[in-house]
């Protein structure tokens, strides 16, 4: 009767001391096996989200330039800034004698007594006339590109030189190209457009190269300003063009009438 009981109670400490010995296990064995990380340590082991990349910064190369030569022609006296502008224009001169040239053979056609010569000569005296503008224009938006460049990259006496030289330079391509594909004198308007074309080209290369310029000495890198070469480039070449067309289809017109009228 007695023992019953102290047997009951033995069992039953032997049953709390073995659920004891097994819950001190499992949490030794989490512990060891798979230890939960503070929230510091979380943090840490969270990877970091990738940054979304920035958006590119776009440059108006158009506006960097103006305000560029705004700063160059900013520090040029006024003898300095004369100077700049004379040898700027010392290329305008063979042009300007080749647009007197053709006005003087206009004016000598205009006294023909044929008028079918006159009707035909003439219009191509004014459309070569209209691609000599093209071309001093052209001509004339190269140099001043590159003055801006070597006004913040060099010193001003020799910004200058530079400037007198690429004057001379192109103003020696205008005269080979009028010697060697025009030397009679009778073909200014397809001479000419060549001309044009050749300054065209000419003046993109010289985009190309002072596109990289920015403000506060900084050089960035090349590209092709494309809004330059379209309004300052592509836009006088398409209009010479329209009006040429629109000539050569009169001069046609005229020649056609002639054909008829002499009955061949």
């Amino acid at each position: 009767m007695d023992d019953s009981p102290s047997f009951g109670l033995s069992a039953r400490n032997q049953s709390s001391t073995s659920i004891r010995s097994q819950s001190s296990y499992s949490r030794t064995e989490i512990e060891l096996f798979d230890p939960v990380p503070s929230y510091e340590e979380a943090l840490h082991l969270i990877p970091p989200l990738p940054r979304p990349p920035l958006p590119k910064q776009t440059v108006n190369l158009n506006a960097e330039r103006n305000r560029l030569k705004s700063m160059g022609l900013g520090i040029l006296g006024p003898a300095q800034h004369f100077a700049m502008a004379v040898c700027r224009d010392v290329s305008l001169i063979v042009i300007l004698k080749q647009m007197y040239t053709m006005w003087g053979a206009y004016s000598e056609l205009k006294m023909e007594t044929s008028p079918r010569i006159t009707a035909t000569r003439s219009s191509e005296y004014l459309l070569a006339g209209l691609w000599c503008l093209v071309s001093g224009y052209m001509t004339y938006s190269i140099l001043d590109g590159l003055m801006v460049r070597w006004i913040v990259t060099y010193s001003i006496t020799a910004a200058i030189v530079r400037m007198l030289s690429m004057s001379l330079l192109l103003a020696t391509i205008v005269e080979l190209l009028s010697m060697t594909f025009n030397p009679s004198g009778n073909y200014y308007l397809p001479n000419w457009i060549l001309i044009s074309c050749v300054l065209t080209v000419i003046y993109i290369l010289q985009n190309y190269m002072t596109s990289n310029l920015r403000l506060g000495n900084k050089k960035g890198p090349r590209s092709m300003d494309l809004y330059n070469i379209v309004v300052f480039a592509v836009v006088p070449i398409g209009v010479a063009s329209f009006f040429t067309m629109i000539g050569l289809i009169r001069v046609v017109l005229i020649l056609r009438l002639d054909v008829e009228l002499l009955g061949y």
